[in-house]
């Protein structure tokens, strides 16, 4: 019998999987949960058609550092009301958990369940930082979208500020296991987005020079 260790080795030896896939397999792997990781992040971006959303959080982190196994999913949704991706949820069955509100930086994330799973829907109040978010994602397809319609990953400079946005232990964490790519980082560009976020002083996580 083929031990959960063996099992996990081999999802990150095979070559032909993408990232996502192995997040997938992570999952089923290790999760008690009946309603799979991949089924529920399928439906979950059915319900978001029409609107613009870019897969964050530990889904995406996958594209950029060794996956690990997450059973949550993260969107941050931009052209869209979170009232209007309420109204879409509720019809289709999913719970409302909480709703935060924050005001440095300015955003509200609202949390949802369906049948075990979960699924945090953030919204910042900064237009220019949510629109570079939305135009730098790349689109990538075969992740278990409905429809096939490629889903909006976030780029490795975005996925930094919002690490750095939310800042808990598995957020610093996770820069770290970016460390081998952060010397390709767009450094003006994240310096910009932290100053009007108001958590410039954050940067020094990075050992990076504020600029005056």
């Amino acid at each position: 019998m083929t031990t959960l260790a063996e099992k996990v080795a081999a999802i990150y030896t095979v070559r032909q999987r993408t990232p996502m896939e192995k997040l997938f397999e992570l999952s089923a792997a290790f999760s008690d949960v009946e309603y799979s990781l991949k089924d529920f992040f399928s439906e979950t971006v059915g319900h978001l058609k029409g609107i613009d959303c870019v897969l964050v959080g530990g889904m995406a982190l996958s594209n950029y550092a060794k996956p690990r196994n997450t059973e949550d999913a993260d969107f941050m949704i931009a052209g869209a009301s979170s009232a209007e991706v309420k109204e879409r949820l509720l019809a289709a069955d999913f719970l409302l958990l909480k709703e935060f509100w924050y005001e440095k930086p300015k955003c509200e994330i609202h949390k949802y369940t369906k049948h075990g799973r979960e699924a945090d829907f953030i919204f910042f109040g900064d237009a220019d930082f949510t629109n570079d978010v939305l135009r730098r994602a790349k689109k990538q397809s075969g992740i278990g979208a409905l429809n096939s319609d490629p889903v909006k990953v976030i780029s490795l400079e975005d996925i930094v500020i919002m690490k750095l946005v939310s800042f808990r232990y598995k957020d610093k964490a996770d820069i770290m296991a970016m460390r081998a790519k952060l010397d390709a980082l767009d450094l003006g560009y994240i310096r910009g987005h932290l100053w009007n976020l108001g958590i410039s002083d954050r940067i020094e996580f990075l050992k990076l020079p504020v600029e005056e």
